[in-house]
């Protein structure tokens, strides 16, 4: 997160204490967790970028293929999954543009799982 200026009068508002924090803060959140931060009125978010951690990167685009690899499998078979050609384009169009949270979503729909059973 980048700021305007260095933020002045900083404060964690879980815990009511004084932060010093940098013009440019970095910080690693947890799953589902939240930080409250208050600063003074005269400062301005300018920036922000959020990064997943790297092994549930790896290992979401790695389920995807495998996926892609199924309905590929499925497809040749005489099994075929109702909605599985459009669900493809978007899985595909999710990995290309980085959707990591849809492409979660995705892996786990009956659409993924059902390929998956009929490549086993």
């Amino acid at each position: 997160m980048t700021f305007s200026g260095k933020p002045t009068g900083a404060r964690d508002l879980a815990t009511g204490l004084a932060l010093g924090l940098p013009q440019r803060w970095g910080l690693v959140l947890g799953p589902y967790e939240l930080r409250a931060v208050a600063v003074a009125p005269d400062v301005q978010i300018t920036g922000f970028a959020a990064t997943p951690p790297e092994p549930i990167v790896t290992q979401l685009r790695t389920e995807a293929e495998r996926t892609l690899a199924a309905m590929a499998k499925a497809r040749s078979s005489a099994n075929r999954n109702p909605g599985m050609d459009e669900f493809e384009l978007r899985m595909r169009d999710a990995l290309a543009a980085g959707r990591l949270a849809w492409l979660r979503r995705a892996l786990t729909s009956y659409v993924a799982r059902r390929c998956r059973v009929l490549a086993a």
